[in-house]
């Protein structure tokens, strides 16, 4: 989680070689090899866990991940196996879901449609999720509201000019990975991953400006010391990066930013914003079939994805309207069909000169620790465009909550009231969180 992984490789042998006949210790081995990219060793790691405990669901999973499966795949007998045991076995929810989703996830290698659909629809249903609509709806309410084009007007000689930060925002699973790989191919460019600062910052500025009033609601206490001591602080975390080098620009690319971009821009007035888009109803339906880290409640539901997805929408064009030609949109469409002419516009809007190291992504040593490590070391690929044409009979709920106007997006049934769904630190990783307050405090 360090970003460390040679060091994260060392003990993770060295654990598989205490207890060899430890599932979990090869499973730990090949997430590790996963993340750096070598995935026969990774796939090696998934087969011996299996090996040790055929009902160990997240190993077979993560195998699924590591590759693109075919009809003659030497795994398919652990597939046929894995399906076998995941429906005439009475194991955990937990690796019921990881066997679903693995499964899922080799059908759609396998073109077999209805079959993958039902696996992933049957790994959804297990998980529990509580999506609030409403308290979503609220909190972005509440953001854009203060964050308006008046805010901008009147607040344009606050913040930090340094113009190294470059964002990546996007729906998750809209390209992010990919344009962040891009960029990062780049000589001049480093990145500081999925990182938590700017939701930290925010949800510590009631704190920090020792204001009775939470954010967004306090922002109108930021002065021109305040903002610059943020911005500040944000970049003593990304110095933080293992990657990190003074002479370099960095990459952020936490997707749900782009519920923060007033709070971004008005710290640092100069950086980049790069929106990533890609089709609708591909980037709904690729949630659909991922499981998240940390099981965000809008992924779980087809409904909920749509919602959460119309939400996204209605938030960007707010964004573009206060802040017009900020950012600047890059279509994962575009970047399969014309991949040379996108990336040169990319980099030009980043102030970057062109480097052939960009087209050449896929060759990157970076190690990458999203859901899309396998994909973005595979060159520029076809087959994810219109992929929810393959499913168009189950995607009901997904296409009448696409096709509603934007003021007709909400759910009418919730299942708790959450405080905020904007950002929901784990409980067992708040290191960022409590750097900062340090810092403050001190």
């Amino acid at each position: 989680k360090l970003g460390k992984y040679k060091e994260a490789l060392g003990f993770a042998k060295k654990a598989a070689k205490i207890d060899p006949n430890n599932a979990v210790s090869h499973s730990n081995l090949g997430n590790i090899y996963l993340d750096l990219g070598e995935f026969t060793e990774a796939q090696n790691c998934f087969r011996k866990a299996l090996s040790l405990d055929p009902t160990y669901g997240k190993a077979f999973h993560n195998l699924a991940r590591s590759k693109k499966f075919s009809s003659d795949d030497i795994d398919m007998e652990l597939v046929t196996q894995s399906d076998q045991y995941v429906s005439s076995h009475n194991l955990g929810v937990d690796r019921q879901i990881s066997f679903h989703f693995g499964l899922g996830k080799i059908y759609d290698d396998l073109k077999m449609w209805d079959k993958a659909f039902r696996h992933f629809n049957q790994a959804n249903s297990l998980v529990t999720a509580s999506y609030d609509a409403r308290s979503l709806q609220t909190n972005l309410n509440n953001i854009l509201q203060y964050f308006n084009s008046q805010w901008f007007a009147e607040h344009s000689d606050l913040g930090n000019r340094d113009a190294s930060p470059i964002f990546v925002i996007g729906m998750p699973r809209s390209g992010t990975t990919l344009v962040e790989q891009i960029i990062t191919s780049h000589p001049d460019v480093y990145s500081i991953g999925e990182s938590q600062a700017i939701p930290d910052l925010a949800n510590l500025m009631a704190s920090l400006l020792d204001s009775e009033r939470s954010y967004p609601h306090c922002i109108d206490q930021l002065g021109a010391d305040s903002t610059k001591e943020l911005a500040g602080k944000y970049l003593d975390i990304a110095k933080q990066s293992p990657f990190y080098q003074s002479d370099k620009r960095s990459v952020d690319k936490m997707t749900t930013n782009y519920m923060h971009l007033g709070l971004i821009v008005t710290l640092f007035p100069n950086a980049k914003i790069i929106h990533c888009t890609r089709n609708a109803l591909d980037v709904c339906l690729s949630c659909y079939f991922q499981d998240f880290d940390g099981r965000p409640p809008f992924a779980y539901n087809l409904g909920n994805i749509s919602h959460f997805y119309k939400e996204y929408e209605r938030v960007i064009d707010s964004w573009d309207q206060a802040l017009p030609g900020k950012i600047f949109n890059i279509s994962y469409e575009d970047i399969v069909s014309d991949t040379e002419t996108t990336i040169k516009a990319l980099l030009e809007y980043c102030e970057l000169p062109w480097d052939e190291n960009c087209l050449m992504f896929y060759e990157s040593k970076r190690q990458i620790s999203t859901a899309s490590n396998w994909q973005v070391k595979q060159p520029i690929y076809r087959q994810s465009l219109n992929r929810w044409e393959n499913y168009e009979k189950h995607l009901g709920p997904l296409l009448d909550t696409l096709n509603q106007p934007s003021n007709d997006n909400e759910l009418t049934e919730t299942d708790n009231d959450l405080t905020s769904q904007i950002h929901t630190p784990p409980s067992s990783t708040p290191s960022v969180f409590k750097k900062v307050l340090s810092i403050f405090t001190s």
